[in-house]
């Protein structure tokens, strides 16, 4: 199935990110898969009475299935009425999934070979809760897929001009592959934007840059792949500064560890950077959990 994966908790936020998916999808050319997990109590939580009985199951899932068609409906309005004149209008499918948010969501990358997931961007408790909901936040420390994160307050609007976060290492060529398979179609230009501090080894640090440009010269088909540096005291400064200041629709960049993004959104920075959340946000798996997805 060539379609986006989109999971919902049927919140503003996560309809939002449905929303987007669906125009990004018309673009690309993807249907969308509308996800909503489950989670069936354990048989001590029921005699913990921490859940309701077992048999309101039936109850949440019928009230799950109806609300999807609700949303579907909301979708297939949008589409409809943006799309009417395009040649290509997204299917909207949907499916409810048993058991918490992040393996619901890799059971069905994986079984259904998708290629990445659009999430909703938020979460109660504000700043201190990274602008992401703890279900976000779980998916993008586990996941093996890539996952676009969709603040609540960003709308859709053509893809042009992405900035993709390097360290010029070559286990960024192999998600640069995938983003320009996703994207050539739409003749978006990608910026490889590397962040470096003032003083460095400038022969060296060239060295390194003629390196991984070469490679990339080597192995990535696509004329609209450019480079540019960005000098800055570390990783969020100079983010902020791109987002701010590049021009650009979309940031990708490569999960790195644990409590990454942790460090970037809950700096004394934090501020500065929350004024520029509204933009999309791709984030790909580290290079510690290899993509399990297909090429798009």
């Amino acid at each position: 199935m060539k379609a986006i994966l989109v999971p919902t908790d049927f919140s503003l936020a996560a309809e939002n990110a449905a929303v987007y998916a669906v125009h990004l999808a018309e673009a690309i050319r993807a249907d969308i898969l509308l996800c909503h997990a489950i989670k069936i109590p354990s048989e001590e939580a029921v005699i913990a009475d921490e859940y309701r009985p077992l048999d309101d199951y039936i109850s949440v899932r019928k009230k799950a299935d109806s609300d999807l068609e609700i949303l579907i409906r909301k979708l297939r309005q949008e589409r409809n009425h943006h799309f009417s004149y395009e040649p290509y209008h997204p299917a909207v499918h949907h499916r409810v999934e048993i058991g918490g948010v992040t393996d619901a969501l890799r059971n069905v990358v994986l079984a259904e070979k998708l290629p990445f997931a659009v999430m909703g961007m938020s979460g109660e408790g504000g700043l201190n809760r990274l602008f992401l909901g703890s279900n976000a936040r779980s998916v993008i420390d586990r996941a093996e897929f890539p996952v676009l994160l969709i603040p609540s307050d960003c709308t859709y609007k053509p893809v042009k001009k992405i900035a993709f976060a390097t360290n010029l290492n070559k286990s960024d060529l192999p998600l640069l592959q995938w983003l320009v398979n996703i994207v050539s179609p739409l003749g978006t230009e990608i910026i490889l934007t590397h962040i470096t501090a003032e003083k460095y080894d400038k022969g060296k640090h060239q060295r390194q840059v003629d390196d991984f440009l070469n490679q990339v010269l080597s192995d990535i088909s696509y004329n609209k792949v450019n480079y540019r540096e960005v000098k800055s005291i570390d990783v969020s400064h100079g983010l902020e500064w791109m987002v701010e200041h590049g021009h650009i629709d979309l940031l990708a960049i490569a999960h790195q560890k644990p409590g990454f993004f942790t460090n970037i959104f809950e700096s004394s920075h934090t501020q500065r950077v929350a004024k520029h959340i509204h933009l999309p946000l791709l984030v790909f798996p580290g290079p510690d959990r290899p993509m399990t997805v297909p090429l798009f």
